[in-house]
């Protein structure tokens, strides 16, 4: 598979009171411009035990999938988003990345004050973000 992770990092303070309405909104822009390219979007759907509260599930061209919004530091704050499919695994599926991440990668680009961002093949180079 390609790339997995697209990392950035935003203005945001490492205050909760900061970060928290900033991954609502962001993983919100995430959702609209998914819905954007021709998917349902359900966050309703993923808000089970372990879930996070910026996940969300995906339905279109019969295709199912959850984008996962992750804050992974602070100062700056970093991110990650990655999809999965519905069982908490990495997506297996090249075309339903060739469509929703350039649309994902231009949500973030918008993102007021995001910067570095940057795809990864996998997880271990995120550490570097």
């Amino acid at each position: 598979m390609g790339q997995r992770f697209l990392s950035f990092r935003t203005a945001e303070g490492d205050h909760v009171s900061e970060w928290s309405p900033a991954a609502d909104a962001l993983s919100r822009r995430l959702a609209a411009a998914v819905e954007a390219s021709g998917y349902a979007t359900d966050f309703e759907a993923c808000r089970y035990a372990g879930m996070q509260d910026w996940e969300f599930l995906a339905r279109g061209h019969g295709q199912e999938f959850v984008v996962v919004l992750v804050l992974c530091g602070f100062r700056p704050n970093r991110w990650f988003v990655t999809l999965n499919d519905t069982h908490c695994k990495q997506l297996e599926s090249l075309a339903v990345e060739a469509v929703v991440h350039p649309v994902l990668e231009g949500a973030v680009r918008e993102w007021p004050g995001a910067s570095g961002l940057r795809w990864h093949a996998d997880a271990s180079s995120l550490r570097e973000v």
